[in-house]
């Protein structure tokens, strides 16, 4: 389990409903929503600029909550996430989750800002976050957290450049059922 909560339980209802966590540093400031809709927005927008190189997979795809009993936030979703590179090497830059709202993408990292190249590098066990050609790079532990139990999608989204220096992306959807899993 990522050992951030107590850093984020302070202003976790400020944020949009979806919180996604990494072993990162602390956020400077506190982003209103307004803030995460418009850097979610744009992050979006530049998401589709991007070519795609880099593969993103997340098991499951389609993930129900557990009731959870460690956080301020009830529910809990966890998946695993896997990233490759498509081609040759790529050196991951930034990586983050945009959550939808019904209406637009709000950036739902709890630092208020994308992570780094540094926390892929820890969080996907990935020497100097580069994305070797042929090798897979998983978060088995990856989760999502919430105060309501409902539906949300949750796009995670990686930023790389490639040997050429060409920026490129990869990026895949969570959807978060709003269900309890059976016990």
């Amino acid at each position: 389990m990522k050992s951030v909560i107590a850093v984020m339980l302070g202003f976790a209802l400020i944020l949009t409903p979806i919180f996604s966590f990494a072993q990162a540093s602390e956020p400077l400031s506190k982003p209103s929503c307004a803030d995460l809709q418009r850097l979610g927005a744009e992050k979006f927008q530049e998401l589709g600029t991007l070519p795609v190189g880099i593969s993103v997979i997340h098991d499951p795809a389609s993930v129900e909550a557990v009731q959870n009993q460690v956080s301020r936030w009830p529910y809990k979703w966890s998946y695993s996430t896997s990233v490759s590179s498509l081609g040759g090497d790529i050196e991951i830059k930034e990586f983050g989750t945009l959550s939808w709202n019904g209406s637009t993408w709000s950036l739902a990292n709890y630092t208020g800002a994308p992570f780094t190249n540094s926390d892929f590098s820890s969080w996907y066990s990935c020497s100097r976050g580069l994305l070797s050609s042929g090798t897979v790079y998983s978060d088995r532990t990856n989760w999502s957290a919430n105060l309501e139990l409902k539906e949300n999608l949750a796009l995670w989204y990686f930023i790389g450049v490639d040997a050429s220096g060409q920026r490129v992306k990869g990026q895949a959807i969570v959807h978060q059922v709003a269900r309890l899993q059976a016990e």
